[in-house]
């Protein structure tokens, strides 16, 4: 205690993340010491996980798993990384859109308010953490998150338009890509909305989509609790459009798209979910007893359709 024993006490708290240089290979020698010292003990890696995990819905999530599942489909069917994407729904922090390779720009929209800053610290956290899983994450990182050596920092290239409906946009048409995550199972215009996407996109471009069909106020006990409500019934809720995988696919075709991949999460009759492909057979876990007590047009629509929990489909403009 210096109140009683009469010595001053110095801290000196070293900020890794400014010592780096341009080349991700060449590093300043305490860089690499504590990197080291990180990629050899589990302990500190995971205390940085764990650090992240409720940053904005988690970073993993809206980071590593989100970069995954788009370089997922991307592989599938043989196409590069997009130069020109739009993310439609990309929530109050864009972290998709700040490392993604070779990108020269990316429009972030959202219809809430969107950040054009990224915190300081959770981003110095995020480069430790890609530097050990995959080095090659931070390949851009200096080029495209400058350290200035305050709390935020502006990515470099990335492009927001919040607060206003996505089919209201005037973006122009200078995209090869546009993706959404989780997104448009909200939109309350899904007609205005695919008809936007469209116009973004020129014959041969791609779009990529992961839509919840889910109920989201019970997405496991009740998924198709809101099948069970009338139109009149569910306006005082209206969270989601309800649209079924069925009527997506008639969308995305009536304006001008054909689908080149898809996968679809369907429930099965042992409780569960499991990803299938279309044509593939799986017997529905939604059986005619439960149709039943679906309304209106849900009660129409057939087993498979009504079993779907959600979808990811890549498509390409016609």
């Amino acid at each position: 205690d210096c109140n009683e024993n009469g010595r001053d006490y110095e801290a000196t708290l070293t900020d890794i993340s400014s010592l780096t240089l341009t080349s991700i290979c060449k590093k300043s020698s305490i860089y690499q010491k504590i990197t080291d010292a990180v990629y050899q003990n589990d302990a500190i890696l995971l205390q940085f996980v764990s650090q992240n995990i409720d940053r904005n819905n988690s970073v993993f999530g809206n980071f590593f798993r989100s970069r995954s599942s788009v370089e997922l489909f991307l592989n599938r069917v043989g196409a590069p990384m997009p130069k020109r994407i739009v993310e439609v729904g990309c929530g109050a922090t864009p972290w998709l859109g700040v490392l993604l390779d070779g990108v020269e720009r990316y429009v972030a929209t959202d219809i809430m308010k969107v950040a054009r800053t990224f915190p300081a610290a959770p981003l110095r956290d995020l480069k430790s953490i890609c530097h050990q899983i995959d080095p090659a994450l931070t390949s851009r990182w200096d080029r495209v998150l400058p350290e200035n050596g305050g709390e935020a920092i502006a990515p470099v290239g990335l492009e927001v338009h919040d607060e206003v409906g996505f089919e209201t946009l005037d973006i122009g048409n200078d995209f090869d890509f546009v993706m959404s995550l989780a997104v448009l199972e909200h939109v309350m215009d899904p007609d205005g909305v695919y008809r936007k996407m469209s116009e973004c996109l020129c014959t041969g471009d791609l779009m990529l989509h992961f839509i919840d069909l889910r109920d989201h106020r019970s997405f496991d006990e009740r998924p198709l609790g809101f099948l069970e409500m009338t139109a009149e019934e569910y306006r005082a809720i209206n969270t989601e459009n309800r649209l079924r995988v069925s009527q997506h696919r008639a969308l995305i075709d009536q304006h001008g798209f054909d689908i080149i991949s898809e996968s679809d999460h369907l429930l099965g009759t042992d409780g569960g979910c499991h990803w299938v492909e279309p044509g593939q057979e799986m017997t529905p876990g939604v059986t005619e007893a439960m149709r039943e007590r679906f309304t209106g047009e849900f009660r129409g629509m057939s087993l498979r359709d009504l079993s779907t929990m959600s979808v990811a489909v890549m498509c390409r403009k016609r």
